[in-house]
């Protein structure tokens, strides 16, 4: 792995990852065509809003991020590509569940809840008014569950393939915007966006 440059060896005898392990996810993210095409309208709701808009899919038990606009890019906490979320804490992951069959769905939110039981607790109840969101409205909403003092919606978005869900999100510091002005402003937007794109793609 050391040759292959997938790990690094350090002076003091440790390991850590090496750059070579980016490569492997490089051809992954260059032939998924909905980043590029859906990159403008992205940056348009970031700039407008002054929000973070990311596009994120299934890992595992969790989240990652495919693409991500940032309204401010010297911002020391941005997310990234690859950056991690919580399947149970976040809106984009109860979004991402509520795209999945329900034996899929069982299966993933069991082996969430080994690694996190706290957030557990309050799933069921959180998944279900996702739920009802996303009928009712077309998005969920998330209050500080993943991060302290950041609000949150999501928008799962039909695919040719509905075994690897996609959904885009919003997330913005709660001084900036309240939990109202997300839902009446920002969500509408969002959603708008999301079936502009399934519209541009192709999907029924």
């Amino acid at each position: 792995l050391v040759e292959l440059g997938y790990l690094y060896r350090t002076s003091s005898g440790k390991y850590r990852l090496g750059w070579g392990v980016v490569s492997l996810g490089y051809p992954l993210l260059t032939s998924m065509s909905l980043r590029q095409i859906a990159r403008p309208a992205m940056y348009e709701l970031a700039r407008q809003h002054h929000v973070n808009v990311n596009l994120g899919t299934l890992h595992r038990a969790g989240v990652v991020f495919v693409e991500s606009v940032r309204h401010d890019e010297s911002s020391a906490t941005r997310p990234d590509i690859g950056a991690p979320r919580s399947l149970l804490r976040s809106a984009m992951g109860r979004a991402l569940l509520l795209a999945l069959d329900e034996s899929r769905r069982t299966a993933l939110v069991n082996q969430a809840a080994l690694a996190d039981p706290v957030a557990f607790r309050e799933f069921p109840q959180r998944l279900e008014l996702a739920r009802r969101s996303l009928i009712e409205r077309g998005f969920c909403v998330s209050d500080g569950e993943h991060r302290s003092g950041y609000l949150a919606l999501a928008v799962p978005m039909r695919t040719s393939e509905p075994e690897e869900p996609l959904a885009f999100n919003c997330a913005v510091p709660a001084y900036q915007m309240s939990m109202q002005q997300l839902q009446d402003t920002l969500g509408p937007q969002l959603t708008a966006m999301v079936r502009r794109l399934e519209n541009q793609l192709g999907v029924d």
